[in-house]
């Protein structure tokens, strides 16, 4: 039988609704994240390096933030999103039909956490840049 091209995805339904973990505590990266809830919208995942720390994680995606040597960092969720950003990921991936998700959130509803959430996120990313080339 013809399989579908579209991708399974909870990205609608989980943008917002899970909180990071901090697993390690680092000075630059900092600690503001932590139990807050952050902008995930992806289909893939990454598999931290030998020797990356592994800095903050959440229930459902656990590999959210690595540190490797001193100054490189990585996200998997999203600290640059906007609410266009949400907004023309959505339009993209769901009223498209692009992905299917059993448990996607009204656009109202998703527009709602992303006001909520998003700056938390950005006061988190603009701290951790003047931390990072501080010294």
């Amino acid at each position: 039988p013809p399989r579908s091209t579209r991708k399974e995805s909870s990205a609608a339904s989980d943008v917002y609704k899970r909180q990071l973990k901090m697993n390690h505590h680092d000075e630059v990266f900092g600690d503001e994240l932590c139990g807050k809830h952050v902008a995930l919208w992806h289909e893939d995942v990454y598999t931290r390096p030998d020797g990356a720390l592994h800095l903050m994680g959440g229930s459902k995606y656990t590999e959210q933030a690595a540190k490797y040597a001193d100054h490189v960092y990585g996200v998997q969720f999203h600290p640059e999103a906007i609410e266009a950003s949400v907004e023309r990921w959505y339009k993209e991936d769901i009223l498209s039909g692009r992905w299917v998700t059993a448990q996607a959130v009204e656009w109202e509803t998703m527009l709602k956490q992303a006001r909520e959430h998003l700056p938390g996120t950005h006061e988190w990313l603009e701290g951790f840049v003047e931390r990072l080339f501080k010294g």
